[in-house]
């Protein structure tokens, strides 16, 4: 059995970035580079860069009449120069899908707290043998990352089923149901 440090490199490196983020890292603040955006009733949702080595897609909701966002990412599990290869719980997964609440308001300490909504890991590549996958290991991450992001334009984060969301994603996109959700650190 793995342990939750080793599976969780990848979780690890996110609450990094969301702690800078949150201005609570002691470097210079950067701005938010926003890609795109959209807004409905409920949310306005924002794709933004993340400059971490695995980072393939990052979405931020900012729900209205609520005191938290919701930030979405999406990493790759392959090798990256100058790091050890990522263990995996499931040794198919090719990408870590991260759900992650963020309060807005600090709290006792100053701190505002970050709270894991669902994590897992998915083969969002698929099979290119069989015809089911893709020679670019990131063109489904990018689509089912990009549907689940979408949903919040609908519907109430508090009402997503995060896991059975990727699920259905993964089935419709990739051919394949597998995922492995992680440990919650």
């Amino acid at each position: 059995m793995l342990l939750a440090s080793q599976v969780d490199k990848v979780l690890r490196q996110i609450l990094e970035w969301v702690q800078g983020l949150m201005g609570k890292k002691k470097v210079k603040y950067q701005p938010q580079k926003i890609l795109k955006e959209q807004s409905s009733s409920l949310t306005r949702l924002m794709l933004i860069e993340r400059d971490t080595p695995r980072a393939v897609r990052t979405w931020r909701s900012l729900p209205k009449n609520a005191d938290h966002d919701i930030l979405i990412t999406c990493d790759h599990l392959f090798k990256v120069a100058g790091e050890k290869q990522v263990e995996k719980q499931n040794p198919n997964a090719t990408h870590r899908l991260t759900v992650l609440q963020m309060s807005r308001i600090p709290g006792p300490k100053g701190s505002k707290k970050v709270t894991p909504l669902w994590s897992g890991e998915v083969n969002m590549v698929g099979s290119v043998a069989g015809g089911g996958g893709t020679n670019d290991p990131n063109r489904y991450a990018i689509v089912i990352t990009d549907a689940l992001a979408r949903q919040l334009l609908g519907v109430p984060d508090d009402q997503i089923e995060w896991a059975w969301e990727v699920q259905n994603y993964a089935k419709q996109y990739v051919g394949t149901t597998g995922l492995s959700p992680s440990p919650r650190p």
